[in-house]
């Protein structure tokens, strides 16, 4: 078994556990994908542990398997050999029906009596075999367990012309059924199993921590950027009286730092995935100078130890014990972009959910930037106030659903940056200036290629603005009786380029006024976290009033959210904590 197959078997009850506990929308995974449609919630977000949803090879091999069992099942009834397949079917139905019930009940009994297998072979022996009486059995049953819901779809599998038709269809609803008791109980039961997924959580990691499968270089590598962040703040204020008192009453504590880079994290412009900790361990980033030999040496140690592959390009940091830990590294290491980081180990199971937390805020950011971007171009706004409203509304959710997604530029600017670093590493005959002339100018053209998309979607964003101006001035017209009615108002060619070019650098993350305000929501975001009370006193200051309510929503996942990596991982990150203070003569409280 090699690595990452050992990792994967590792993790997969971790990352179930870890899921349902922090994804209230969780629920199984429907296996009969045109059944399951029906019935579930498209609110809800339906986790399938693989890497592919629906790998399209096992699908169609699965299809194809399935269909023929189908034939032969009808063809042991066109020649009256029912025998062959139906006590096996009659069984694997009962069984079904057997998990759904409870053995208290009368219903238990009555499956076992009627779905007898050996008695229905000595039916189907004698031909006394009555099977619309078995179906009616198994559909009246089915129909008495399942939820209401699934009313609709089991009443049609009466109607159905065949006993094939039939047994197939039962043994779809059978399964959907199993999944709903699975996704009700998980519901049912989440609050409760919060302390056990913690202490399991905290019990699977310690194993891979102590079986070499994780190293908490990346975690390291985080929090040290905090405590730097932080000392470099506190350096930089001129202490008064007044505020040497004020400090000694706020001093840093373990929490703050934690919670500053955490907030950190969702603030950042690019997050490199860290989901293959074990085959990608050693790809850490290397300073472009000469004092990495140490650095160096702990890869070319490890070589035998991992054979590198271009599939996972994997060139394993290693130690003693087969890693290398950041405190023997050289500290310039730690000192990666300001506008990127690297996964945290300790939270590789979610780069998806902090993509998704980064996205709704920034998109909050990027619309109330818009709005005042408008405001101050377009006169006509000013004392609007329902068209205002209407026009973030209607850009928040425009931009949340259509802004081009970069998430795969991270991904290839990971991809990128691996292969400038495994470059840098076996090319001792290329100079360092050759290799950073190459960074710069594949960054360059990332960074135009971004913009030129950035630029078709600014287009559509101004004319967005302009049709809701549009349709506000419209209904506002036709309801109003008693006041002026107010003149359309079609945004002059000047507006429209003014509005397009300070679009664009919005959306690259290259405007003051975005900067601005993603500070301010990074504020509110950390006082949250300390205090667990929203201001509010700032946010028409910023425009952000309009989002009011969904921004305190997604303080609250986030808290909840961070709370419990916390309460995971608290050992290792204090541990982690500690040293770095020693080691940076910083000494919280």
């Amino acid at each position: 078994m090699n690595l990452l197959n050992e990792y994967n078997q590792h993790f997969t009850n971790f990352q179930l556990a870890h899921e349902i506990i922090l994804n209230p929308n969780f629920q199984f995974q429907y296996l009969n994908e045109e059944e399951g449609n029906n019935v579930k919630d498209e609110k809800a977000s339906n986790i399938d542990l693989s890497e592919d949803k629906y790998n399209n090879i096992i699908s169609k091999v699965t299809k194809i398997a399935q269909k023929a069992f189908f034939n032969l099942v009808q063809e042991s009834f066109d020649s009256g050999n029912e025998t062959q397949f139906i006590p096996g079917i009659i069984k694997d139905i009962k069984d079904r029906l057997l998990y759904l019930t409870n053995k208290n009940k009368k219903t238990y009994d009555q499956i076992n009596e009627v779905l007898d297998e050996k008695l229905i072979i000595q039916q189907i022996q004698h031909g006394t075999t009555d099977f619309n009486n078995i179906f009616k059995f198994v559909l009246d049953t089915m129909l008495q367990l399942c939820a209401p819901i699934r009313d609709p779809i089991i009443k049609k599998i009466y109607t159905m012309e065949t006993p094939v038709q039939k047994i197939k269809a039962i043994l779809n609803q059978l399964d959907n059924m199993k999944i709903d008791l699975a996704n009700y109980n998980i519901k049912k039961f989440r609050p409760i199993l919060k302390n056990f997924a913690v202490e399991y959580e905290r019990k699977k990691f310690k194993e891979a921590i102590k079986s070499n499968l994780i190293d908490l270089q990346y975690t390291e590598r985080w929090l040290t950027q905090s405590i730097v962040r932080l000392i470099k703040k506190q350096s930089n204020i001129k202490l008064t009286k007044e505020l040497k008192k004020k400090k000694k009453e706020n001093q840093t504590r373990y929490i703050d730092i934690y919670n500053d880079a955490f907030s950190s994290l969702l603030f950042k412009r690019e997050i490199v995935n860290n989901d293959k900790t074990l085959v990608e361990l050693g790809n850490t980033k290397l300073p472009n100078n000469n004092n990495n030999s140490e650095s160096n040496n702990c890869i070319d140690n490890n070589k035998s130890k991992y054979s590198s592959n271009s599939t996972n390009k994997m060139s394993n940091v290693g130690s003693e014990d087969g890693r290398c830990s950041p405190s023997k590294m050289n500290k310039k290491n730690n000192n990666s972009k300001d506008d990127e980081i690297i996964l945290p180990e300790t939270l590789m199971f979610d780069f998806n959910r902090v993509l998704e937390y980064q996205k709704d805020l920034r998109d909050i950011a990027i619309v109330s930037s818009i709005i005042i971007l408008c405001q101050s171009i377009v006169p006509y706004l000013h004392g609007k106030e329902f068209i205002v409203n209407n026009l973030y509304s209607e850009l928040l959710d425009y931009i949340e659903n259509n802004i081009p997604k970069q998430k795969q530029k991270q991904s290839e600017n990971k991809e990128s940056s691996d292969d400038d670093r495994t470059t840098f590493v076996n090319n001792d005959n290329k100079s360092e200036t050759n290799v950073e002339e190459g960074k710069k100018k594949n960054k360059m053209d990332k960074e135009s290629k971004l913009s030129s998309i950035m630029a078709d979607f600014s287009k559509y964003i101004v004319t967005k603005i302009e049709t809701v101006i549009l349709d506000s001035v419209i209904n506002y017209n036709n309801v109003i009786t008693n006041y002026v009615k107010l003149e359309p108002k079609i945004l002059s060619a000047n507006e429209k380029v003014l509005l397009k070019k300070m679009i664009v650098n919005i959306l690259m993350l290259n405007n003051n006024m975005y900067n601005v305000i993603s500070r301010q929501i990074m504020s509110l975001f950390l006082h949250y976290l300390k205090t667990g009370i929203f201001k509010t006193e700032t946010l028409d200051r910023f425009c952000l009033q309009y989002s009011k309510d969904r921004l305190e929503k997604i303080f609250i996942k986030i808290k909840f959210f961070t709370e419990y990596n916390r309460d995971v991982y608290s050992e290792y990150y204090d541990n982690i904590i500690s040293k770095l203070l020693i080691i940076y003569k910083f000494y919280p409280s």
